[in-house]
């Protein structure tokens, strides 16, 4: 023992070995006050902290220690810039995503998905929208029972219990392997104020959406875009009051908007039972002046890409024809008990109609909760259809308008605007349709996809 302390002492006395504590020690320095810097790698950088540092305290006078720390400070920046130099400016602004996005995951912004982070070599693509634009209840394990849905959302947030998506196997353009994963994005800071909120919220979108069987998705894998380059900020149950939230969102990950944004918005503005008596210039009106204000409001704090965002608005797809198209009341439906089994089967139409009977009361009961307004109105009810009809084509005219005001008005650089309205085109067939007989399943998904894809020349 007394051997090896005398080779201790006279190891640390020797100017090698002070030296290279002297290095390490700055070397450590270095490394905590640059990002991605390790204190390994930082030893080569030791010399030129050195030679920044020593000619700064010489140019003074008795330096203070305030000096002296603001020339240390001269010393790590000319470091930070040869770092950054070294390995790529590419390269640290890909660890510095990495970074962005472990801060938005623990923030509570982002899904919990480990490993999504963009690839800044490649475009992105974002979402805004509603149910559709998210491929709710498209995915084959959901049922039709909406509070089913939110009670496994309770659950989720009183006991820990996260859905799992692991054997979920969509459809996605004929395909029957797992996508990659993308990244969704639940709020923008400050936007929800309770957290049992935002839990709820995040764990039902969680459980009864599948981004991946969207026609969003299937939209930005075409363009080249890769998985985890394509952002949701989608909600289900939101309007287009929501639209200015949801870009703010899409613009923490990258501290900007993504190079596409396609926006979604479809029936939410008109499910409520007041609109029994809306007309349509009120609809036309009301939507005209949020969705103005919302662009506004929200393109006056992001900016876009550096190479410019392309805004695609789609035109709200046509509800009254799913509440009329014999093909989709046609579709078979099951009553389901809670060990998964089902009691009979019975029909879209039975359940417009409100004779679909389940475990929990009517199907209409059980559904009706996501769009009373258009839920509960009977494909007979020809009065009611025509005035669902009436408001959508309110809803549609706003979009269109707005859209061009905005293409025309150049008011912020780097932002461009397209409408797109071969969606109200689409042809949807029996299966083309969700148990839930509202939105669409993945081959309605695909459907969407390929109209879209066509009117955007790709």
């Amino acid at each position: 023992m007394q051997r090896f302390l005398v080779l201790a002492t006279i190891l640390f006395l020797t100017p090698s070995a002070f030296a290279n504590m002297r290095d390490s020690r700055t070397a450590s320095l270095l490394a905590n006050k640059i990002a991605f810097l390790s204190a390994h790698r930082a030893l080569e950088f030791v010399d030129l902290y050195r030679d920044t540092v020593r000619p700064c305290i010489d140019r003074l006078e008795n330096p203070n220690q305030q000096q002296r720390i603001d020339c240390s400070y001269e010393g790590i920046e000319a470091v930070n810039q040869a770092f950054i130099a070294d390995m790529g400016s590419e390269v640290y602004a890909q660890r510095q995503m990495q970074e962005r996005m472990r801060e938005l995951r623990s923030a509570g912004h982002i899904s919990t998905l480990a490993g999504i982070v963009p690839d800044l070599n490649y475009p992105t693509f974002g979402v805004a929208g509603d149910s559709l634009a998210v491929g709710s209840s498209a995915a084959e394990h959901i049922e039709a029972q909406i509070f089913k849905l939110w009670g496994e959302a309770l659950m989720g947030y009183l006991g820990g219990y996260h859905p799992r998506r692991d054997s979920l196997v969509p459809l996605i353009t004929g395909e029957t392997v797992q996508p990659e994963r993308v990244l969704r994005i639940y709020d923008s800071p400050g936007y929800r104020s309770g957290f049992f909120a935002r839990s709820f919220e995040n764990r039902a979108s969680r459980f009864a959406d599948c981004e991946e069987c969207s026609y969003a998705y299937t939209v930005a894998r075409n363009m080249g875009v890769p998985a985890n380059n394509v952002f949701f900020a989608g909600q289900g149950g939101a309007d287009i009051q929501e639209l200015d939230n949801q870009l703010r969102r899409l613009a923490l990950p990258l501290g900007h908007l993504p190079d596409t944004v396609l926006v979604s918005f479809t029936a939410n503005s008109i499910c409520g039972e007041h609109n029994a008596d809306r007309t349509f210039d009120d609809r036309y009106e009301w939507y005209k002046r949020r969705m103005r204000s919302r662009l506004n409001e929200a393109l006056s704090e992001v900016v876009a890409a550096p190479g410019g965002t392309k805004f695609y608005v789609v035109a709200a797809a046509d509800v009254s024809n799913v509440l009329t198209n014999p093909k989709i009341l046609n579709r078979p439906i099951y009553s389901y008990y809670p060990d998964g089994s089902f009691s009979r089967s019975s029909t879209c139409r039975d359940m417009r109609n409100g004779t679909h009977a389940t475990t929990n009361g009517s199907g209409r009961d059980i559904v009706a909760g996501m769009c009373r307004y258009l839920m509960y109105t009977s494909p007979d009810d020809t009065e009611r259809v025509e005035h669902i009809a009436d408001l959508h084509a309110a809803v549609v005219k706003a979009q269109r308008e707005v859209t061009e005001e905005f293409a025309l008005g150049n008011q912020y650089p780097g932002v461009s605007f397209e409408f797109l309205d071969s969606i109200l085109n689409v042809e949807f067939e029996t299966e083309d349709v969700s148990p839930d007989c509202f939105h669409p399943s993945t081959s309605g998904h695909d459907k969407i996809a390929d109209i879209l894809l066509e009117e955007m020349g790709r």
